[in-house]
């Protein structure tokens, strides 16, 4: 039988099935693909506001909702492509991490994402808020 040969010794990518750097390789990768789709949802939210607000506000003849809407949903879609740019950083960023030994637990990112996120509820809580009471 044959044994799996053992990897170079200066290529960090290549690990034995079970390494402890394999499994973190491998978390850092489900972690970045949890941000992108985060990121595309995001992006499918903005769009839908953005085209149902449109049409919205053309049925009732109220074009100020209609440009509200268009900058809420540019402003989610804009959100998704700044998390899917910082994610990728912060992907590559761990993996360089991880080929060194050393990776430190950052949470300026999620913690960054969690107020924006708050944030971007408030504002569409608003947005509905001025829709379903027009001045």
């Amino acid at each position: 039988m044959s044994q799996a040969a053992a990897p170079p010794p200066g290529d960090a990518h290549r690990v034995q099935l079970g390494d402890a750097h394999q499994n973190t390789y491998l978390a850092n990768e489900r972690t970045y693909v949890a941000w992108t789709r985060t990121a595309f949802s995001l992006l499918g939210f903005g769009v839908t506001i953005a085209k149902v607000g449109w049409d919205l506000a053309n049925l009732r003849n109220s074009p100020d909702h209609g440009d509200q809407a268009l900058l809420l949903g540019g402003a989610l879609i804009a959100a998704s492509m700044l998390i899917i740019v910082l994610g990728f950083f912060r992907y590559t960023r761990t993996v360089h991490d991880i080929g060194q030994g050393v990776v430190d637990a950052r949470s300026g990112f999620a913690s960054a994402l969690g107020v924006g996120g708050v944030i971007a509820c408030l504002v569409l809580l608003a947005y509905l808020w001025t829709v379903a009471h027009p001045i």
